[in-house]
């Protein structure tokens, strides 16, 4: 009779290490399978993550929002306490509060304090210009040039007041050369840092605003025509002095 013994290291390192792995792989593997979403679960993720990020935006936009409009308020309300109560009156007409609500949502939306000041200006002009049922042209263009506002930067709003000033109007107070200078340092200087770009021009243009032309005028001799005797004057007083 011949007895053979197997004998076998069940508690062996390498046996230890290979089921370890196995282990190790099974749960690698149920993980996977766990973490996999279908499109619908990871729409429902990015719609979860982007509303939380959104809500946290939004409560911030809002405060900014309302700083801006209660900057907005603050400067109109200065601005009409000296007005006549038949013009304040006016604030009641369903048009002027819908003008009112227009100038304050674009106040909040922008942070530019120039816009807002000019916003109130406009506001103002509409509530002293308003006849209603008399002259409603007034009115319309009061409300479309605070709507428009919303589309130009302060740079085509210069350039835009800028051609107004020169190919429109006049001063009656020029009675001398300082006064002259005068005129041109307060009326004329403040709007002539824009940007000189072909952009801030075709924006007017598609904005409804102006129209660019092939033709040019001379500043210099738009003051010529326009106060023609004063220069007239200079250059009696060059030749004299030659």
């Amino acid at each position: 009779m011949k007895i053979t013994f197997d004998f076998e290291k069940i508690n062996s390192t390498s046996l230890k290490i290979e089921n370890k792995a196995e282990e190790v792989k099974a749960q690698i593997g149920q993980v996977n399978i766990q973490q996999r979403l279908t499109y619908s679960e990871a729409k429902d993720l990015i719609v979860s993550v982007v509303g939380q990020k959104l809500i946290a935006f939004e409560n911030e936009a809002k405060a900014i929002y309302n700083v801006r409009v209660n900057e907005f308020k603050n400067l109109l309300t200065d601005k009409i306490k000296d007005l006549p109560e038949e013009e304040i009156a006016k604030l009641r007409e369903p048009d002027s509060q819908l003008t009112l609500i227009e100038a304050a949502k674009i106040s909040g939306r922008k942070q530019n304090d120039e816009l807002r000041n000019l916003l109130a200006n406009l506001v103002v002009s509409r509530i002293k210009n308003d006849k209603t049922g008399k002259e409603e042209l007034k009115n319309i263009v009061y409300n479309e040039a605070i709507s428009t506002i919303n589309k130009l930067t302060i740079d085509q709003l210069k350039i835009i007041t800028l051609c107004y000033l020169l190919k429109y109007t006049s001063y009656s107070g020029i009675v001398s050369w300082d006064t002259f200078k005068n005129y041109l340092n307060t009326h004329i200087k403040p709007f002539l840092d824009f940007k000189n770009t072909n952009a801030e021009f075709q924006h007017i243009e598609y904005a409804g605003c102006g129209s660019i032309g092939i033709s040019s005028r001379d500043l210099i001799n738009i003051h010529k025509q326009q106060y023609s005797f004063y220069f007239l004057t200079w250059l009696r007083k060059t030749k004299l002095i030659v």
